[in-house]
Order: structure tokens, then C-alpha cells, then sequence
């Protein structure tokens, strides 16, 4: 049995990761935090491509991309919103009071 080697050592937010999704057929990822930030990473150079600080009001529970630069985000307070990420704008917010499950297209 061969032991794993880490290939890429990521510090991307400054608190815990709580969601992460492989965009662009696996050349980077983006990552959600209970810091309230959303990050998209190379992963083979490590860099980061674009970072949305405070993306949501609470801590981001669940991403899913829509396309290459649209991202889906969900909060522990149930709110969703959809970004284009490259341009940091937000096209729409939907605030929910019940529980928000991982969100899946």
C-alpha cells in the first residue's frame, strides 16, 4: 500500500473550509469559509485567482458552480446567492428561514 503524498498545501481562509468544489475540469477549486469568504485557487501554482471577501452575512455552508465564473452559495442562515465570481457581482439573493441542505444542480 503506497502512503498518500500532499501535493499542494492550500491556506485560503482564516477560519475553517467548509465547502469546496473543482471548477474549470479540475485545474482549480473554489472554497467556502465560516469566515464568510469564498476563494477560487490554481490548484498547480497554489495562487489564488479571485477571492470574495465577506461573500455572505454568515458563515457559507454549501457552493456549487454554475458555469465556469457563476458560483451558487448557501449560508447557515439559509440565504443563497448567485455570483459571477470574475467581476464579484451579485445577481441574486433568496433568504430562507428553514434549514438550507448542500446545494446540487
Amino acid at each position: 500500500m503506497q502512503i498518500p503524498i500532499r501535493l499542494l498545501e492550500i491556506h485560503a481562509h482564516s477560519e475553517s473550509c467548509r465547502a469546496a468544489r473543482f471548477i474549470n475540469d479540475g485545474q482549480a477549486i473554489i472554497t467556502g469559509s465560516s469566515d464568510r469568504s469564498i476563494l477560487a485557487t490554481d490548484l498547480e501554482t497554489g495562487s489564488p485567482i479571485a477571492r470574495l471577501e465577506n461573500a455572505h452575512e454568515d458563515a457559507i455552508f454549501s457552493l456549487i458552480n454554475l458555469t465556469e465564473s457563476t458560483v451558487a452559495s448557501g449560508d447557515d442562515q439559509g440565504c443563497v446567492k448567485v455570483t459571477i465570481f470574475h467581476f464579484s457581482l451579485c445577481l441574486f439573493v433568496k433568504v430562507r428561514y428553514k434549514a438550507l441542505f448542500p446545494l446540487a444542480f
